[in-house]
């Protein structure tokens, strides 16, 4: 058991992160990957990698 200083309150429970499901919430509203590439000038591959959750793969910085 840690023992808690006074006045520090815990930290906040940890939340399950939930997959985003952007691939079907894409599809259901009938937006190709290409358009999205097209309107947004961001790479194929990188609207792939986003939609698979590998954020790994995107450039670091502001992007990520």
């Amino acid at each position: 058991m840690a023992i808690r200083k006074p006045g520090v309150s815990p930290p906040p429970p940890m939340k399950q992160v939930r997959s985003l499901d952007l691939t079907r919430s894409r599809q259901r509203n009938g937006i190709s990957l290409d358009d999205i590439a097209l309107k947004t000038k961001i790479s194929l591959r990188f609207l792939k990698a986003i939609e698979a959750e590998e954020f790994h793969v995107l450039p670091g910085g502001i992007i990520a």
